[in-house]
């Protein structure tokens, strides 16, 4: 029992309060227990308004909703109508509902055409790159090579170059000197008598 009804159970009456309550008391309490006598018959009153109006409010939210579900529950004409022509429409589609559902597979059919299409030009775009990019990486590695080759050329021909010029100036040397003891030699034997060969 919720704790708002308990207190009308227990509502005090004539019947309930004791003899020397009810009547007249003489002493410095009597003032005290007519106050609170008061306030208890006070507070029962009001707990027992507020339980018959939630009851009553009960029992009228309870036979409304009795009536809107036997209502929803009950077949109505209108709603049978309803359901009879959304049946033929759906059963004899109309020229309109025909020329909808065309219009509406030619648009898929287009749409998927431009996404096609779409889907070509950059699968093509993006090949394109991959090759300029491949171009591109593969002429620098042959234009590096090709100067690379150039420099080892000119290298070795400035070393062919001093190798041969130390070689032909070792030999102008020798030469030199060749000719210089020559002409020493010639010079001498011209001026000694020529010596006697023995027999």
């Amino acid at each position: 029992m919720p704790p708002d009804l308990e207190p009308q159970a227990q509502m005090p009456n004539s019947s309930t309060v004791p003899a020397q309550e009810a009547g007249p008391q003489e002493g410095p309490l009597r003032p005290e227990v007519g106050r609170r006598y008061a306030g208890m018959q006070t507070d029962a009153m009001a707990t027992g308004r507020r339980a018959a109006l939630l009851s009553r409010c009960f029992g009228h939210w309870k036979a409304c909703f009795e009536q809107k579900r036997c209502s929803a529950l009950r077949p109505r004409r209108d709603s049978d109508a309803n359901v009879e022509a959304l049946r033929r429409r759906l059963i004899q589609p109309s020229d309109g509902l025909v020329l909808r559902m065309a219009y509406c597979a030619w648009r898929r059919h287009f749409q998927g055409l431009e996404l096609l299409r779409a889907a070509h030009i950059h699968y093509h775009l993006t090949l394109l790159f991959k090759h300029w990019l491949e171009w591109r990486r593969r002429k620098m590695m042959r234009e590096s090579r090709v100067q690379l080759e150039q420099q080892a050329q000119l290298h070795h021909d400035a070393g062919l170059k001093g190798r041969a010029l130390i070689t032909w100036r070792s030999a102008w040397d020798k030469a030199c000197q060749a000719q210089a003891h020559h002409r020493y030699l010639g010079s001498f034997t011209q001026v000694l008598p020529p010596v006697p060969i023995p027999s």
